[in-house]
């Protein structure tokens, strides 16, 4: 949406700012930095990022996130500290595929993706569903229209109750062993 200009760029905006902005404004408001300063480091890193974004044709969403976030950390702490932060390129996050695991990173991946999932499958339905969407980086509103909520309150209620029973679930299986 970034590409075609217009009303699509101005969505795409919106969509970012309302969905990724609670990855960067948790970070700098724990660190002693203020609401002001989020949307100063934002709104200073935006065109760099559209810019790189476009020049990089069209790369996968989850990758995006995590460059637009250490991009606006980056310039929060160069601008809050007066030290220039680490060189990070795009490239950094949109070159996974190059990335080759060893045999133990994927069979520990492996085995804690079954654990996970099978802690999940002791749940109800709606449980498993809902912590399954959120875990893999789907926010609250997208969630809510998924599974069909009223809204993102009923939601948040749904998950707070169900994060208690998947706590509960664990720590019963941690007493036992």
């Amino acid at each position: 949406m970034l590409y075609e200009g217009g009303e699509a760029r101005k969505q795409a905006w919106k969509y970012m700012y309302k969905t990724w902005r609670v990855d960067y404004s948790r970070f700098i408001l724990k660190s002693g930095g203020n609401q002001d300063e989020v949307d100063d480091a934002l709104s200073q890193v935006c065109m760099e990022f559209e810019n790189r974004v476009i020049a990089t044709n069209k790369p996968p969403i989850e990758n995006l996130r995590g460059y637009l976030v250490q991009c606006v950390k980056n310039k929060w702490r160069k601008t809050k500290k007066g030290t220039p932060p680490t060189a990070r390129d795009i490239n950094d996050y949109l070159n996974i595929k190059d990335y080759k695991p060893n045999p133990e990173e994927i069979l520990i991946i492996t085995e804690n993706k079954m654990e996970f999932d099978s802690l999940l499958d002791k749940l109800d339905r709606q449980c498993n569903n809902i912590l399954k969407l959120f875990v893999t980086g789907y926010g609250m509103r997208e969630i809510a229209q998924k599974l069909q909520f009223r809204d993102t309150e009923q939601l948040k209620k749904r998950k707070y109750k169900c994060l208690k029973k998947l706590k509960k679930i664990i720590l019963a299986g941690s007493s036992r062993t």
